[in-house]
């Protein structure tokens, strides 16, 4: 009997076991079914995010950014409505008003609206002195808004949802000695402040619709009268430069390829300096537009200048008369005489000495031409 009991326990002990190990697998199996069912609803909510801010509301895609390597000064890297966004390699400096963020909102308001805006500062709101119309702050943006964050300025050239593309400028750095900038940036609408344009009406004008004048729709001309001139040593020529279709704030910058053969002015006036061949380039600022002149150099008329025009003698008995010649050819030498020894005489080297009282004149001259210069003495 005892041993039959003892059987029976034992069965029973080996019963629980193999149960025991069924109830696991069956809750190992059935956390495993949970565990599947959640990967599934976390991965249909990470798709659901994913297409929620690849197609935000509007149903554009968030467009990307273009990243473009900055080569030389000038270089296109955006434009939107006919305003380009222009770029110089390096590091911006603060005192380049080109390449600026704010100059680049300047621009695209000249060329837009017909007008400049001001109080580009941190924080500030932009200001308009010339039509009497107002900036104001908006929570919404729209295309040809000010976008704004901190010291930095831009323009709204697109919204879709919660997406704002801007047209700026100075968005660069430096990587390995190259310059890299980005195009078309997209920011968070949260992420900037935004001021729109009323006239002194009160009507919004600021929305990129359309420019204030027709003229302004159009593209900028650049011309110049000459292609080709030239010009003496010593001597000046004008170079005229027209604007068509301009813009308000549009200027005509100049320069030379070499200064050591020919300057010139922010008028356009041409100097010659020596001779030799070099060109005059005429650009508007803050665009592509740039027009060269081919000047040529040739030495021109001798001249004579002196330190004095009129010598007065009292208690100084000598006096140094300097004389240089300018466009001087290289046999060329100054010479110096007097009209009237017994007043004052002259020596080679231009030493006028007083002898009595009286009036005479030392003349400069230079051998085997007509050039002269004259300076009248007085002796007391």
């Amino acid at each position: 009997m005892l041993q039959m009991l003892q059987k029976q326990l034992y069965l029973f002990t080996i019963y629980i076991i193999i149960r025991l190990f069924q109830c696991k697998n069956i809750l190992r199996r059935q956390r495993e079914r949970q565990m599947s069912k959640k990967r599934i609803r976390w991965g249909i909510l990470g798709l659901v995010l994913g297409l929620a801010v690849a197609f935000p509301a509007g149903g554009k895609l968030k467009a990307a950014m273009t990243v473009v390597e900055v080569k030389k000064t000038g270089q296109v890297v955006d434009e939107f409505q006919g305003v380009n966004a222009v770029y110089r390699p390096g590091k911006w400096d603060g005192n380049d008003k080109t390449y600026s963020c704010a100059a680049l909102v300047k621009k695209y308001y000249q060329a837009r609206y017909g007008f400049t805006p001001y109080n580009l500062f941190s924080g500030a709101t932009p200001e308009e002195y010339e039509k009497g119309g107002k900036f104001k702050k908006v929570s919404s943006p729209k295309v040809g808004d000010i976008a704004s964050a901190g010291t930095h300025w831009a323009i709204v050239q697109n919204v879709s949802g919660n997406n704002v593309t801007l047209l700026e400028q100075n968005w660069k750095w430096q990587e390995k000695g190259r310059t890299y900038a980005k195009a078309d940036r997209v920011v968070s609408k949260g992420e900037m402040k935004y001021f729109r344009y009323y006239d002194k009406s009160g009507r919004e004008v600021s929305n990129g619709s359309s420019p204030v004048a027709s003229s302004t729709s159009k593209p900028r001309t650049l011309s110049i009268n000459k292609t080709s001139l030239s010009v003496k040593t010593r001597a000046t020529a004008a170079l005229k430069a027209t604007i068509g279709n301009k813009r308000s704030g549009d200027k005509l910058i100049f320069s030379s390829s070499n200064k050591k053969i020919a300057t010139v002015s922010s008028k356009g006036v041409i100097t010659g300096v020596k001779t030799g061949t070099c060109y005059v380039t005429v650009k508007v600022n803050g665009t592509s537009l740039s027009k060269k002149c081919k000047v040529k150099v040739s030495l021109g008329s001798r001249i004579i200048k002196l330190n004095a025009s009129r010598l007065t003698l009292m208690k100084v008995k000598k006096y140094p008369l300097k004389g240089v010649i300018y466009n001087k050819r290289s046999k060329d030498k100054l010479k110096y005489k007097t009209s009237n020894k017994k007043i004052a005489t002259v020596s080679s080297k231009g030493v006028v000495k007083k002898k009595k009282k009286g009036k005479a004149t030392i003349t400069a001259w230079i051998p085997g031409t007509s050039t002269k210069k004259t300076c009248k003495v007085t002796v007391k």
